[in-house]
Order: C-alpha cells, then sequence, then structure tokens
C-alpha cells in the first residue's frame, strides 16, 4: 500500500483526508490528534485544528512575558539544542544562562526596566542573547537595520532616546562618524564577531566595552519589577514613505500571541528544527520565528544572511524542517538553476506571502513544499492566515491573505464612510485585536501618528483588499499607490509587476499623476538593465500589446535609480512631488507608425 502511495500525491493526500476523517468520527478530542505520513522522505505532519481564541489568552497569562517563556522553555528541555547557528549549538540552558549573565552585566551599565538600548547588529547569537537579556530585566530592545548609515542611523537612535548601542565591531567606525550627533549614547558595546577590536576609542571615542566583558559581570539575581504582557518589549521602525519613520512599541503579549499564532498554525512540534536567513531587526525572523520555535521548544536555525546560491545547502546541513520567506526570496530561488539539494532537504512548510501565483504550483512541486500565506504588519502582527491544515486539505485559495485569526479581528472599511464593508467590496483592510496586548503599543513620542491609526476605533492597515463569501481575505493594493483611470482601479503593484517583463527594465515605479479629466493617469518611472537604451515608441507599442488599454501608461520617465528608504522601498512621494520633469515623455504625443 505505501509503494503506492509514493507514486503519486494526490493519492497521499487523499488517503490523509479519509484517516483525518476516521479518527475525527472516532474521538471528538481534536486537541488530541495528531499523526505523520511520510511522503517521499517529506514529513507531512497533520497539525490539529487551530485552537481557540481562549486557549490563546490562557497561553499568554499563563507565560506573562518572553522573558518567563525562555525560563520555562529552559526548566523544560534543558540540554537540547535551541540556537543553531554555523557551527555552533547552544542548548535552552546554556542559551538561558548567558541571557542572564548578559542581563547582569546590562545591570552594571544601568539598564532597567523601561531603559531602551539599540541592537544594530548582524545575525548571531549575540543578537538573540542580548534581546533576551534585555527582556528579562523588562528594557526595550531598539532593533536598527545594520545597513543604516548617516541619517539613516542617527534618526531612530535619537528618536527613542537609546542609552545604549550593542553593535558589530566591524560597525563602530560608522557609529563613530555620526557620534556628535548621538549626544544620548553613553555606552558602546562592541561585539567581535565579524571583525576584532584592538581599540574603539579612535572610532567611537566615547565610553565602550567588549561584549564578552557584559557575560562576566556575575550572577543575575532578576530585575525588582517582573515584565508583564503589557510592558513593552522590542521597537520596532516602519518605513515611512510620506514622513519620517515610526517607531513602533511592541509588548511582550504581541510576542507571545504572535509565536503561538505560527507554532499553532503550522504545527510545529519539539522536534522541529525552524530556518531563517531574514534578519532579526524585523518582525518575521525575531517574532514569526525564533519564538514560535521557541514556543514549540523546537530548534532554531540562524542564518547570517540570505543567499540564492547557498539558501538550500544551509536548509538541509541544518536539517530545517521550516522556514519563512518574502516574495521576492521564493521568485529568486526559482530562477535558480536546479540543484541536489533541492530533493533532500526535510522542508515540509513554508510560511509568507506574497507566493507570486504564476509559480506557486510549479515551486511547490519543483521544491517539494507547501507554501502557507497570511497578511499582517509591524503593528497588528499576523491578523490572516492560512493554517497547514488548510493547505493540506485543499482549502487554501491561491493568492489570498487566508482567514481572520484567533487573536485579531480584520474587515473592509469604505476609505470615504468608515462603514464595514460584505463581500465583494474593495476598501482599506483594518482590525484590531481580540485580546488585550495582541498589537502594537503606539508609536514612541507620535501621539497624532498614533491616533491617525487607530481610527474609528481599528487601526487602518493603508492596505486596500476585500473578501469572498467564504471570509477570505485579498490584498489588492496600497492605497496611496492606487490609481484610479477611466473609471477602473488599478493595482500600481499588478502594473510594476507586468511592466517588468518588458526585457530593458530593470525596475519600475508607477505612480498617479493628475488627468485633464479628472481622475488619474499613470507615469512609469524606469531604471534600465546595464547597457539598455529605451526607444518609447517601441515601448509604447509593447504596452498597447500586453497590457490592459487603461494600463499603459501616458508618461515614462528614465532614472538611473528609484529614491528608495534604507529597507528598500520605493519613496513614491518623492517621484509624486517632482513628477512632470523635463526627462518626462508624454507618449500620448508619439507619432504612431
Amino acid at each position: 500500500l505505501f509503494s503506492l502511495f509514493l507514486i503519486h500525491e494526490d493519492l497521499v493526500n487523499l488517503f490523509i483526508i479519509h484517516i483525518d476523517s476516521r479518527i475525527k468520527a472516532w474521538s471528538h478530542e481534536k486537541k488530541e490528534r495528531f499523526y505523520d505520513i511520510t511522503y517521499k522522505k517529506l514529513s507531512i505532519k497533520r497539525p490539529r485544528m487551530p485552537k481557540t481564541t481562549e486557549a490563546y489568552g490562557d497561553f499568554a497569562q499563563e507565560t506573562q512575558s518572553v522573558a518567563a517563556l525562555l525560563h520555562k522553555r529552559a526548566k523544560e528541555y534543558g540540554e537540547k539544542p535551541f540556537l543553531l547557528f554555523e557551527n555552533e549549538k547552544i542548548s535552552y540552558a546554556q542559551f538561558n544562562g548567558l541571557a542572564d549573565v548578559c542581563a547582569a552585566g546590562l545591570q552594571h551599565l544601568g539598564v532597567q526596566k523601561g531603559t531602551h538600548v539599540v541592537l544594530y547588529l548582524f545575525n548571531s547569537p549575540e543578537w538573540l542573547i542580548a534581546f533576551f537579556a534585555l527582556a528579562k530585566l523588562g528594557a526595550v530592545a531598539v532593533t536598527v537595520n545594520t545597513a543604516f548609515k548617516g541619517e539613516a542611523l542617527v534618526y531612530p537612535i535619537v528618536q527613542s532616546e537609546s542609552r545604549l548601542v550593542i553593535t558589530d565591531a566591524s560597525l563602530i567606525s560608522t557609529l563613530g562618524q555620526v557620534k556628535e550627533r548621538l549626544t544620548g549614547v553613553e555606552c558602546v558595546v562592541a561585539v567581535e564577531r565579524k571583525a576584532k577590536l584592538e581599540s574603539a576609542d579612535g572610532l567611537w571615542g566615547g565610553k565602550w566595552l567588549r561584549f564578552h566583558e557584559l557575560l562576566e559581570s556575575g550572577a543575575f539575581h532578576g530585575p525588582s519589577d517582573i515584565p508583564t504582557l503589557g510592558d513593552p518589549l522590542v521597537m520596532i521602525y516602519t518605513s515611512g514613505t510620506t514622513g519620517p519613520s515610526k517607531g513602533c512599541l511592541l509588548p511582550h503579549g504581541f510576542g507571545l500571541y504572535s509565536g503561538f499564532l505560527i507554532q499553532d498554525y503550522l504545527g510545529y512540534t519539539q522536534e522541529d528544527i525552524i530556518y531563517t536567513c531574514l534578519p532579526l531587526f524585523h518582525a518575521n525572523a525575531l517574532v514569526l520565528s525564533m519564538l514560535p520555535a521557541m514556543i514549540a521548544g523546537a530548534s532554531f536555525a540562524l542564518s547570517e544572511r540570505f543567499s540564492a546560491s547557498r539558501f538550500w545547502e544551509e536548509v538541509v546541513r541544518y536539517k530545517a524542517t521550516e522556514f519563512n520567506f518574502l516574495g521576492t526570496i521564493l521568485h529568486l530561488l526559482f530562477k535558480q538553476p536546479p540543484s541536489d539539494y533541492e530533493k533532500t532537504h526535510r522542508v515540509r512548510v513554508a510560511f509568507g506571502a506574497p507566493v507570486p501565483r504564476e509559480i506557486f504550483s510549479a515551486a511547490e512541486e519543483r521544491f517539494r513544499v507547501r507554501f502557507v500565506e497570511g497578511y499582517g504588519l509591524t503593528e497588528n502582527s499576523i491578523v490572516a492566515l492560512w493554517s497547514l491544515q488548510d493547505r493540506l486539505e485543499g482549502r487554501l485559495k491561491i493568492g489570498s491573505m487566508g482567514k481572520e485569526t484567533p487573536f485579531a479581528e480584520i474587515a473592509i472599511m469604505d476609505i470615504q464612510t468608515g462603514r464595514i464593508l460584505g463581500a465583494g467590496k474593495p476598501g482599506e483592510i483594518v482590525s484590531r485585536p481580540k485580546l488585550p496586548f495582541a498589537m502594537h503599543l503606539n508609536y514612541y513620542k507620535m501621539s497624532e501618528k498614533t491616533i491617525e491609526a487607530w481610527q474609528h476605533l481599528w487601526f487602518h492597515t493603508g492596505d486596500l483588499g476585500f473578501k469572498d463569501e467564504e471570509g477570505v481575505f485579498f490584498f489588492l493594493d496600497r492605497i496611496k499607490d492606487a490609481i484610479r483611470r477611466r473609471g477602473e482601479n488599478i493595482s500600481s503593484w499588478e502594473l510594476e509587476k507586468s511592466i517588468l517583463n518588458y526585457p530593458k527594465i530593470a525596475e519600475v515605479g508607477c505612480i498617479a499623476v493628475p488627468s485633464e479629466l479628472g481622475e488619474d493617469e499613470i507615469k512609469a518611472c524606469i531604471v534600465l538593465k546595464e547597457g539598455e537604451v529605451l526607444a518609447p515608441m517601441e515601448f509604447l507599442s509593447w504596452c498597447q500589446v500586453n497590457l490592459p488599454k487603461f494600463w499603459v501608461p501616458r508618461y515614462i520617465e528614465v532614472l538611473d535609480e528609484l529614491p528608495k528608504t534604507p529597507t528598500q522601498r520605493v519613496e513614491k512621494y518623492r517621484l509624486k512631488s517632482q513628477w512632470n520633469t523635463p526627462r518626462t515623455i508624454d507618449l500620448n504625443n508619439l507619432k504612431q507608425p
């Protein structure tokens, strides 16, 4: 019978569903239902149904903080490996001990509950040790992108009012270049992993010490005020396209609910190894990979950075069973030449968004991985999601965001009236928590922006979407990027994706510009591939053949590069503010051949 199962995946899934239905008939106790079936060396774990809102609330109330979670798991799992990094293995007990002595060292530097400390570090064990040390103290980790320098680096350190910076030794000189503006920073701690440091005196010029010295300060006796669900845990800056970035202050409850959600929906167990190559300074790796691994009692495999050519090799080396991704990563992996590592891995599920609709099935078949999609922002975590069970039983709708999650409400709101809309009607995606401290506390020192984001008792995502009759949500576009032309709403994201099929174009940003007839005209701001020259008439003819008529841009401009935020989002407000430049070409003025 099992040799027959190895022939075709559909037979396996039919068998799984049949067994699933029999088990449901045999037992009303769904929470105990769990079983494995191996298919072509791929372990397809069948998780139980997602838990209820009450179960999420019970877990958070019992745990109270991310620090308490680590302490509990260290007692439960002891010498079981928690963190895998390059050739290092750190057990749960060892990791908890390192976080304790790091917390003691930070206490000696004056860090206490409420202190803001910048983590300006590459992915490493020290990043996570410092993060949990701060969590134990009730201090706030302020994550900063390692690509930041100059003004981009000064802003989050100053705006967050951070007193201490923990950074890599190789980044000390970058900090030193803006030291005069970092007047609130009292000390810098250097991690000597990528580079050794003889002295930071000539680079920084202020008080500094090495990270290993933090671990030599003696025993940790705990904070005087133990952190709880509503206390701030981490501040993550969201990229601003219409103004400065906002420091999103996230509580311990946010981390617990978010981590529990991913562990629950994807069915993680202590046998899993969760892999990430995404940066820890963003919520995906920190909250949606590392914390779910810890909640499950699993191992967490951390890569320093993403490499398309080495991705599957690392996944195989770590024996990973799950990874998270971004849509761009999946595209890059799909474009790589096939390798033997794609066929020998143990990954059973990958979570991310968006999975490009045109490669969803082909990528699943090629990589032998099940994809699960969801939707969320730094502020509100994951508010729509499919479970692994949904995917395996054929309920997942490709290209959708999923359904409402247990700790959050999600709805579609009319942008003009604030009225909640029914199925099939596009509007703004809004959300709000069902449980306390499940979403962000505020934008730090930006009360007006916080109030603006929470109009009508809902958090406004700034995204356009709709839901269908089954309560499945779909993303359409960023509202500020949406284009209204000739009575039609146009997704700039979809338009840009289509224009990128023109062989000479490397990047494109499409914006709405004024029209003499009302509504909008479209301008495409184009960056060409190296050595290419754009012939406007040739491009127009291609658009007329390949795009819907109302999608064809009226204006084009060739740029050397698109203006972007430090996190590589196109700053469309800058393109719009000076759209009618001398280099702008009106395609309506071209004479057709």
